[in-house]
């Protein structure tokens, strides 16, 4: 299967414009040869590594250095610290090597869409390829020498439109083996949701409080699978010492004389760890584990220290029971889980440019839930305000932020509470492409950060909104005006622009 094929099929899944996928392909095209292990040369001899090697160093842990090394990287030949930081963190989350192609495709998704949103704006709104091939290059790339590099990116970009701008979509043929949808869904489901949970530090570790934000070993593991669609905790499952006979009733196997329990050798991601009298943990692939292990002596809610809830490396508790979701087992013909793995199908999966009643019953719950549709609400077309509204909701729900409606998102949403604030906050004045005049002086990272820019006042115009935060509005200058403006701000420092 063609790398280049995968990761456009991505880039447009997740809402790129054609020419935006094309374009974002030029530069990989021109940073890497799309050879997922390439290692920047001069680093091979200063390093005394091959690509091959390298990888190898840096997935056992061997080599340390790899966030510090300025040594470019993979596909998009990454070499600042901070966002190798980034890639490396992504890898481990993701349960693969950091020569895995599928991760790093991923990864460029999401750093464009979380740590550069006003190219991700572009990128998804854009239909000017050439444009777009110079705003990677001029501020996601940059490299020292920009207009040399241009031309050959923008003849990049050119050839690989020439191929996708007649085609409705570039079909990749299945990899041989790959799982099917269903219980490798569910499994990677609460698999993510698991990590999401570890990644918040809202999330802290309680035994007295144990049912969400704050959990324990055995509670955060049945919250996740049943979050995911498997009903364990309506089947009885409370605490480590009933957790393996309710797995196994719900479709889960014991694998345990298969796995090797002092290495791990033998597991697979969203194996459930047990030991029946004391703990219990998500393998995540990789070597790494996910759980919940210790207050660490903080009665405060939240994870008061990052490691209350963690991911780290495998060990052996000691466990005596590996279990994994196979949609088999004691019961697994009447398990509520088969059945709703097999009803996949009752659940519709809508996309950008779905239509209709279905299509408006999810914009109906995103409003309820508190996530903005736009300006024309839940009108029955899924287009990018639909998809935005959607992909933050899975972001914030620890699933898979495709912009995709499906089992997984439909579960989620029927145990989701409105976000606080969002009945304050309903849009608010201003819609998607407001033009409005910016009066404050601050505009911050992200739409809960506390990190901010100083910025000047003047014309400029909205293109996010996200109901509920701290800073709503995302803004950004308009050419010609006095302002520097380019992030989130507050509602109270925009105002509707009379020039």
């Amino acid at each position: 299967m063609s790398i280049e094929i995968y990761f456009y099929n991505r880039c447009i899944k997740y809402g790129m414009t054609k020419e935006g996928a094309c374009s974002t392909m030029a530069q990989i095209k021109k940073e890497s040869r799309w050879n997922p292990y390439n290692l920047e040369d001069s680093y091979n001899r200063k390093l005394g590594m091959t690509d091959e090697q390298y990888v190898a160093a840096v997935d056992s842990g061997e080599y340390q250095n790899f966030c510090n090394d300025s040594a470019g990287f993979g596909l998009p030949q990454i070499t600042y610290y901070k966002r190798k930081e980034w890639f490396l963190g992504f890898a481990k989350q993701y349960g693969s090597s950091i020569g895995d192609y599928k991760m790093q495709t991923d990864y460029v998704i999401w750093e464009l869409y979380n740590k550069f949103p006003a190219i991700w704006e572009q990128l998804t709104t854009s239909h000017d390829l050439e444009a777009l091939t110079w705003l990677l290059l001029d501020q996601w790339e940059n490299p020292a020498e920009k207009t040399a590099n241009m031309q050959e990116r923008y003849q990049y970009a050119l050839a690989y439109y020439a191929v996708v701008k007649n085609a409705e979509e570039v079909v990749e043929e299945p990899e041989e083996g790959s799982p099917a949808a269903g219980s490798a869904d569910i499994v990677d489901t609460y698999t993510q949701i698991a990590l999401a949970i570890a990644n918040d530090n809202s999330h802290g570790y309680s035994q007295q409080n144990r049912w969400g934000p704050d959990f324990d070993c055995s509670s955060m593991v049945i919250t996740c699978v049943q979050m995911a669609g498997i009903p364990v905790k309506d089947a009885g499952a409370t605490y480590t010492g009933n957790m393996r006979g309710v797995f196994k009733s719900c479709g889960f196997t014991d694998v345990t004389s298969s796995c090797n329990l002092a290495t791990g050798a033998g597991m697979k991601r969203g194996d459930v760890l047990l030991n029946d009298a004391n703990h219990t943990a998500i393998y995540i692939g990789n070597g790494q584990i996910v759980h919940a292990r210790s207050s660490e002596g903080n009665t405060i809610q939240g994870d008061q220290s990052g490691n209350e809830i963690r991911t780290q490396g495998y060990y052996n508790y000691p466990w005596n029971a590996v279990l994994r979701f196979t949609g088999s087992g004691a019961s697994a013909a009447t398990s509520p889980a088969v059945q709703a793995a097999e009803n996949t199908q009752s659940v519709p999966v809508l996309r950008k440019g779905s239509k209709g009643a279905n299509v408006k019953t999810l914009q109906q719950k995103l409003i309820e839930l508190g996530y903005d549709v736009g300006p024309d609400g839940a009108d029955g077309d899924f287009g990018d305000n639909t998809c935005a509204a959607l992909m933050r909701f899975q972001a914030e729900h620890g699933l898979e932020a495709d912009g995709v409606f499906g089992i997984s998102t439909f579960m989620a949403m029927k145990s989701a509470t409105p976000k606080s604030g969002a009945s304050v906050i309903a849009g608010g004045k201003f819609t998607r492409g407001s033009v409005v005049r910016f009066a404050g002086n601050k505009c911050y990272t992200t739409a809960m950060s506390d990190k901010f820019a100083v910025c000047t006042q003047g014309k400029a115009k909205v293109t996010r909104i996200m109901k509920g935060a701290k800073h709503p509005y995302h803004v950004v200058k308009l050419i010609g005006g006095s302002s520097t403006v380019n992030g989130w701000v507050d509602e109270e420092d925009i105002e509707v622009w009379h020039g």
